[in-house]
């Protein structure tokens, strides 16, 4: 009996060990966890325990199914022992029931908290199971069908007499649960502090006045879920039952009972239950069925006839069945039942796809699209993926290995029928399924690579042994990993290698593979052509993880090459292997990378022999303030070519690295420097200010450094020394965007710098090609200034670069910037106006005079939303979102003047999915703002023939625009292709270029 407490008492662990909370940043992950800011649309859980004899007479089993000195019970309450808990936190609601006759309500659903804790605690300290209690679960779940409907007690009407050991056993329902009246009077000596108490066992309510349930349903801003535990098959179930169930779903059962006598309706009540609203008041308060099956094994007569039953239940209630044996099972399927009901679980890509450029006909992309991929948990750790499609069909679409349509268009994401290639089984859109991840070596042969600054020996060789991930190296230290013991260690560097040290597949082994990518959340694959043939050509492509990993991966077979990992990141792999949902997501290396690849001879063939390399640079994200330089020229022998690491020496005011570096070329003096471009970064201030502008600590500053040295050659800042580049007290904001560099001229050079800050700020900067010294190499300044101080409606931010293109208007070029705002840190909020704007800044060679130049406001541009005909009287115009909360957070795309960006609109304060938002995009003419076409085939032209709603639900990717192997065009946008006529079909031409062959 005390075993049995301590298994309900340990379950409160467990829900509370969830409802911790789960994000300690603003960042675009809260459209899956949401901000944590409101509870009203808290879950309401059930739990019925099964109390039943066989949990208490049958002996358990270990996980190979030899009988163990134990009980159910008593290994089932191990199992529950070492969850650990963390502060109570609201954000979830529980009640309990136990079987009895037809089942009764232990205690209602309640809000979760530091008042009814102790109460909760009370109460099931006193839950008591029976050696004769029968499983009976389908009466079970019609009691609890009537709890959540606010209808009249049924099943937990009497205890009927029932004793054991002394203490009464069965229960009414509790008097919390329902509107008495004076219908409920306890037996003398019975008293609602000591229900176990002998004198209770006659305890009834009175069916007249009727008792009616109390609803725990309060909002459609609610899902309602019951979890079973159970050891067994059904047994006892009241007969007439059927005939209740039947009058409650409007027809026949499904037919089982004739088989399975005992379990009567069960399948087609938890059917009903999941499709149809418990009350009629609230559309939405379905009531979603999870079990988790203990202890049963192949060949047990209980497994027989119990799991299969479990299963349906679960499938037609549109719930989760886990099957568990061992202690930690039971922990994991509570875990992972309970984060998924506070979790809507969808799989999505925030980049866009990546495409090989064919090498060997320069005029089209290659038909391979390669997509990064993650599923959200509630847990620290995140699935991920890097899985390869391709682009095919007329019109073109995204297909897979076997040339069908691979995306879902009523969902936006992949279809649960497609096989992406490299997978052997159908993956669907189960992020972690098939694709790279079921391509990883065997951990043993896996190359997995840092680098010890730190080491007795340190080598820049990334395959030198001090630089091995692995247990073997004992430069890798046990405080670096944060590992308590020798032991400890030993097994993180097994964990990282990808050993299921933790038995995670529940085989019985700790020593076979565990095949798992970290999610590449903000990492876009790039592809890089070492050689081969245009038929086979030899591409890798590099992805970064927030596992900590930057990977190298054969485009051919999936199969990694290697993985490095920078040595800041060591210190993540504990908090990843123990995954504990108190803690916070863990970000690594989720930068997007890119490469500057170099082939001397233009031979198409990268060999170090021919003086050809590849380097490849990553920055960290919120992983980190630094970026590192990879030599990958020999892909078995990398190297790290170099690492600036933020807040130190030359790059003080680098925060954390989100701009992805731009390589280009300058002239320093006579001499062409091949130079990397990147903004300062993100500043974690911002967080503590999601709706309202904030003076940086880090991040506001603008670099140019060598590409092959990473030495510092220039930078841009408010507290920059005039030796160093050029001071700007206005850049007081933070930039975390890309960089759009812009060569004029077209000589190879860049010309022109533009970027957005978080104070709603642009800037340009216009770089002096031949000046030798930094505080002469670029010119710059604010050319506009388009928000405003204080939490409004103006605090507009830009966490996206500019979009800049050439038009040719009365005779002469003229450049076009395009750029919409939006808080990327706060997608859920619907404080700020946020717009797309469009103007003109003059060309390369006619740079304007900073020194008197008035930045451009909100004041001097027309505002076209509600107008889509005629000229614009400015060659400055934006459109205001619309949509409540609507934000530009992605770069746009300029193509044959014709203008595309995507939005996202976070779920209305009454909607009750976390990730309901919409997504759509605009295609616009560049110069005036004008719809291109009837959009939406009504007939007419008005603005909403600017946009059209994406099938997806989360943040929509940057538009891009593919070329197919035979010179046709599509617009995407992740998986999705847009419905948009580019026009330029017949404008490709092929054309042929020279290069002068190095002396």
């Amino acid at each position: 009996m005390d075993n049995c407490r301590v298994l309900i008492s340990n379950l409160l662990l467990v829900i509370l060990s969830l409802c911790c909370c789960m994000i300690v940043v603003a960042d675009d992950t809260d459209i899956f966890l949401g901000d944590g800011s409101s509870a009203v649309g808290a879950p309401n859980v059930l739990f019925i325990i099964d109390n039943s004899g066989s949990m208490i007479k049958n002996p358990a089993r270990d996980a190979a199914g030899n009988e163990i000195a134990a009980t159910r019970w008593e290994l089932l309450v191990a199992g529950l022992k070492d969850i650990l808990t963390s502060s109570v936190s609201t954000g979830i609601n529980v009640g309990f029931m136990r079987l009895a006759d037809q089942g009764a309500i232990e205690y209602p659903v309640v809000p979760l908290n530091a008042t009814t804790l102790p109460i909760l605690n009370s109460v099931v300290d006193k839950m008591l199971p029976w050696e004769k209690q029968q499983t009976r679960i389908v009466g079970a779940f019609f009691e609890a069908q009537r709890y959540f409907a606010g209808k009249a007690v049924s099943g937990g009407l009497s205890r009927n007499g029932k004793v054991w050991k002394g203490e009464s056993v069965w229960r009414v329902s509790h008097p919390d649960s329902y509107n008495t009246g004076a219908s409920h009077v306890l037996p003398a000596g019975c008293s609602v502090s000591d229900f176990q108490n002998i004198a209770c066992k006659d305890e009834t309510i009175a069916p007249i006045p009727t008792p009616l349930y109390k609803s725990p349903i309060t909002s459609d801003c609610q899902s309602n879920h019951i979890i079973l535990l159970s050891d067994g098959k059904p047994s006892g179930t009241v007969s007439s039952l059927e005939a209740d169930i039947e009058a409650l779903i409007g027809k026949q059962c499904n037919g089982d009972a004739p088989l399975f006598p005992d379990e009567l309706c069960g399948r087609s009540l938890v059917e009903w239950m999941a499709s149809n609203p418990a009350n009629p008041s609230f559309s939405n308060s379905k009531i979603f069925i999870h079990t988790i099956a203990y202890n049963l094994f192949n060949g047990d007569t209980d497994e027989e006839g119990a799991i299969p039953f479990l299963m349906d239940l679960a499938n037609l209630g549109k719930g989760n069945f886990y099957s568990t044996y061992t202690q930690s099972d039971v922990k994991e399927a509570i875990l992972k039942t309970l984060n998924d009901i506070k979790l809507i679980d969808k799989p999505a890509t925030f980049t866009a796809a990546s495409v090989s450029v064919n090498q060997f006909n320069r005029l089209a992309h290659r038909n391979e699209l390669y997509f990064s991929m993650f599923k959200p948990s509630l847990e620290p750790r995140w699935a991920g993926n890097l899985k390869r499609y391709q682009l095919g069909g007329s019109p073109l679409a995204i297909q897979d290995q076997s040339a069908t349509n691979a995306v879902d268009p009523t969902t936006g994401f992949f279809k649960d029928t497609s096989k992406s290639f490299w997978s052997t089984g159908t993956d669907g859109d189960k992020v972690e399924l098939g694709g790279a991840a079921s391509k990883l070596p065997t951990p043993a042969a896996r190359k997995l690579v840092t680098y010890l600054a730190g080491a007795p020996f340190p080598s820049n060789d990334l395959t030198n042994m001090v630089n091995s991930i692995d247990p073997s190296n004992t430069a890798i230290t046990s405080s670096a990993l944060l590992a308590a013991d020798a032991t400890e260690r030993t097994q993180l560097l097994n964990w990282i290698r990808g050993v299921d040290v933790l038995d995670e597949n529940k085989n019985g082994s700790t020593s076979d593979a565990r095949q798992h990518l970290g999610d590449p959340l903000h990492s876009a694959p790039v592809t890089v052509t070492y050689g081969g043939t245009e038929a086979n050509p030899d591409i890798s492509i590099f992805v970064g993880t927030n596992e900590g990993f930057l990977h190298a991966i054969d485009a051919a077979d999936g199969k990694e090459r290697f993985a490095f990992m920078p040595e800041t990141l060591l210190k993540n792999i504990k908090p990843q292997m123990d995954n504990i949902s108190a803690q916070p997501h863990i970000f690594g290396m989720d930068g997007s990378p890119v490469v500057w690849r170099h082939d001397d001879n233009s031979d198409q063939q990268i060999k170090v022999v021919d003086n050809d390399f590849v380097y490849v640079y990553a920055g960290m994200r919120r992983g980190g303030r630094n970026y590192y330089a990879l030599d990958v020229s020999d892909r078995n022998k990398p190297q790290l070519l170099w690492q600036i690491k933020g807040g130190s020496g030359d790059f003080q005011n680098l925060g954390q690295t989100w701009s992805t570096p731009i390589k280009t070329r300058v002239k320093i003096g006579a001499a062409i420097t091949d130079v990397l471009l990147f903004a300062g970064g993100y500043d974690p201030v911002v967080d503590a200010n999601p709706t309202n502008r904030v003076n940086a600590t880090m991040g506001n500053a603008i670099y140019m450094v060598d590409a092959k040295t990473g030495a510092r050659l220039w930078m841009a800042g408010n507290t920059v020394a005039n030796a160093d580049g050029l001071k700007l007290p206005a850049m007081k904001y933070a930039i975390p965007s890309n960089l759009e560099v812009v060569d004029s001229n077209l000589d190879g050079l860049a010309d022109t710098i533009f970027v957005g800050d978080l104070g709603g700020q642009i800037w340009r900067f216009d770089i002096q090609h031949g000046s030798t010294a930094a505080s002469t190499r670029v010119k710059g300044g604010m050319v506009a200034s388009l928000a405003a101080d204080g939490i409004g409606p103006n605090n507009r931010r830009f966490f996206f670069k500019p979009d800049i293109s050439f038009v040719a208007n009365n005779g002469s070029i003229q450049m076009v910037l395009a750029m919409g705002s939006g808080s990327l840190v706060e997608p859920l909020s619907s404080v700020t106006q946020d717009r797309f704007y469009v103007f003109q800044v003059p060309g390369g060679s006619n740079a304007p005079d900073y020194a008197t130049l008035t930045p451009l406001t909100e004041a001097g541009f027309i505002d076209r939303t509600d107008t889509v005909s005629g000229p614009v009287a400015s060659t400055s115009w934006f459109i205001r979102m619309d949509g409540a909360g609507e934000k530009v957070l992605a770069p746009s795309l300029t193509i044959n003047q014709k203008v595309i960006f995507t939005t996202y609109i976070p779920a209305p304060v009454a909607a009750c999915s976390l990730t309901q938002g919409k997504a759509r995009y605009f295609v616009m003419n560049l110069i005036n703002g004008n719809p291109v076409r009837d959009m939406d085939a009504d007939g007419d032209i008005d603005k909403l023939d600017r946009s059209q709603f994406l099938a997806t639900t989360v943040i929509a990717s940057q538009p891009q625009v593919l070329f197919g192997e035979g010179g046709e065009a599509a617009a995407t946008a992740g998986p999705n292709i847009l419905g948009v006529d580019l026009g330029i079909d017949d404008k490709l031409r092929r054309s042929y270029w020279y290069k002068q062959p190095t002396p």
